[in-house]
C-alpha cells in the first residue's frame, strides 16, 4: 500500500481535500472543550477510517500508520487521531490484534484475576493499543460472513473442518486470519482443532456455518482434518515434482553432451513415477472425502425421512393422502400455467388488432376507437380454442374472463385515451 495510492483514496473521499485550506485546517485541529463541541468530526473520522480501510481491503490496520502517514498533508498531520483511534477502541469499532491473541492464550480465570489485582487497566490497555495492530471491526465480520457463506455452498453440513492453511488462504492474508480465528473462537463460532504428530503439529479450526454455537469435537472431526491436512501435502508434493520433472526435460532437451542428456532423462523418469504414485494417493484420499460428504448428504436425507414418517403418523396421514395431495397440487400447476397463457393471449390478439388502427397524422398521432365486435369476435375464438384443449378447461378460463362486455370496453377505453408520442 503506497502513500499516492492512500492520497488518492482521500481526495476522492472528502471533497476540497487538495485545495480547501479552511475546512482542512478545522479537521485537523486537537478536541478541546465539551465533547458536543467535536462530536462532528470525531465521527467524520471514524468514518473515513472505516471507508479506507474497506478501499484498501483491509481488516487489519496499523495504528501508528494511520496517524503518521495516511492523513498526512504538507507536511502537517491532524491533531486529533490519537483521540478518535483511543475513542473507537472504547466503542469496539477497533480491536487490539495483540490484546485478541492474550486473551486467547489466557484462561478466562487467569484475565479476571489480572483486572481484579489492577495489574492493567484500561486506559493502560487502549494507550498501549494505540499504535499497534488494529482490527476493523464491522470488516472482519463482512469478511468471515463472506467466507462461511463460501464455505457453506460447499458443504451439506452445518459445519466443516478446515486446516489452518485453508483458512488463511480464504483470507488472503496472516493477520487477516489471525483476527478472523479469535473472533469465531470467542463467539462459540470455531473450535481449534489440533492433531500431534511426531514431525509437525497439524492445526484446523471447525466453524459453524450457521449463526449458533458449533457443537463438541468427535473423533470424526479428527479423522477429517488429517485427511484434510494429507491432502494438501500430497498437493504440495506434486506441485514440486511437476516442477522439477518440467526442468530436467527442459534440461534434457538443451544438453549438448548425450550422456548428460541421459542423465537428466533417467531423473525425469524416476520423478514421473513418483509424480504418477502421488497423484494415485491423492486421488484416493479425494474419493475417501467425497464418500464421507455423500453419506453425510444420505444420512440428511434419512433424517428428513424419518421426520415426515413421524409427523405423518402424529397427523394421521396415510402415504396414500400424500400422494393425492402431491398429484392435486401438480394439477393446480398446470391449470395455472394454462389459464396464464390464455390470458396472456388475450392480450396479444388485443394488441394487434389495435396496432393497424392507429395512424399518425403531422406531429401527432391518435388512435381510432376499436368496435366491440370485433374484440368480442376474438374472445369467442379464443374460448373456442381453449374449449378444444384435452382437458376441458373452458370453465376455468370462462372464471377468469367472466364478464367480456366490461373486459373489452376497459380495453377500448384505455386504448382510445392514448396518445402516441410523434416519431
Amino acid at each position: 500500500m503506497s502513500e499516492v495510492e492512500v492520497r488518492a483514496l482521500v481526495e476522492r473521499e472528502v471533497p476540497g481535500w487538495a485545495e480547501d485550506d479552511v475546512k482542512v485546517d478545522a479537521l485537523f485541529k486537537a478536541f478541546s472543550g465539551q465533547r458536543e463541541d467535536w462530536q462532528g468530526r470525531l465521527d467524520f473520522w471514524r468514518a473515513l477510517i472505516v471507508k479506507l480501510a474497506r478501499h484498501l481491503g483491509l481488516i487489519v490496520i496499523d495504528g501508528r500508520e494511520v496517524q503518521l502517514r495516511w492523513f498526512l498533508r504538507g507536511g502537517l498531520l491532524p491533531l486529533c487521531l490519537n483521540d478518535v483511534l483511543r475513542e473507537m477502541l472504547r466503542s469496539g469499532e477497533l480491536q487490539a490484534l495483540e490484546q485478541q491473541e492474550r486473551q486467547q492464550q489466557t484462561s478466562s480465570l487467569g484475565r479476571a484475576l489480572a483486572w481484579a489485582l489492577g495489574f492493567q487497566t484500561a486506559k493502560d490497555t487502549i494507550d498501549t493499543a494505540v499504535g499497534g495492530r488494529l482490527v476493523v471491526t464491522v470488516l472482519l465480520k463482512e469478511r468471515v460472513a463472506h467466507v462461511c457463506k463460501t464455505l457453506a455452498d460447499t458443504s451439506w453440513k452445518s459445519d466443516c473442518i478446515v486446516t489452518m492453511k485453508s483458512f488463511v488462504g480464504l483470507f488472503g492474508d496472516t493477520d487477516d486470519a489471525k483476527a478472523a480465528m479469535h473472533y469465531l473462537l470467542d463467539k462459540k463460532l470455531a473450535r481449534h482443532v489440533c492433531i500431534d504428530e511426531r514431525d509437525e503439529l497439524i492445526e484446523g479450526l471447525k466453524i459453524s456455518l450457521v449463526q449458533s454455537c458449533v457443537s463438541a469435537l468427535n473423533q470424526v472431526d479428527y479423522h477429517m482434518l488429517q485427511l484434510h491436512w494429507t491432502s494438501e501435502k500430497m498437493k504440495q508434493r506434486l506441485d514440486a515434482l511437476d516442477q522439477r520433472v518440467s526442468q530436467l526435460r527442459e534440461a534434457a532437451v538443451g544438453a549438448k553432451d548425450k550422456r548428460v542428456a541421459l542423465r537428466h532423462l533417467r531423473s525425469m523418469k524416476v520423478l514421473a513415477s513418483s509424480r504418477d504414485k502421488c497423484a494415485d494417493l491423492m486421488a484416493r484420499i479425494q474419493e475417501i472425502l467425497d464418500a464421507i460428504s455423500d453419506a453425510e448428504a444420505t444420512k440428511k436425507v434419512s433424517e428428513a425421512i424419518q421426520l415426515g414418517n413421524r409427523a405423518m403418523r402424529e397427523h394421521h396421514v396415510t402415504l396414500e393422502e400424500v400422494h393425492e395431495q402431491l398429484k392435486e397440487m401438480d394439477e393446480a400447476m398446470v391449470l395455472t400455467k394454462l389459464v396464464g397463457d390464455a390470458l396472456g393471449d388475450v392480450v396479444l390478439r388485443l394488441w394487434w388488432l389495435v396496432l393497424p388502427m392507429c395512424r399518425v397524422a403531422g406531429g401527432s398521432a391518435s388512435i381510432d376507437a376499436v368496435e366491440d365486435e370485433d374484440l368480442l369476435q376474438e374472445i369467442a375464438s379464443l374460448e373456442e380454442e381453449v374449449s378444444q384443449e384435452p382437458g376441458g378447461h373452458k370453465e376455468e378460463l370462462a372464471g377468469t374472463i367472466s364478464r367480456p362486455d366490461e373486459e373489452v370496453a376497459l380495453v377500448v377505453e384505455g386504448f382510445s385515451n392514448l396518445q402516441v408520442a410523434s416519431a
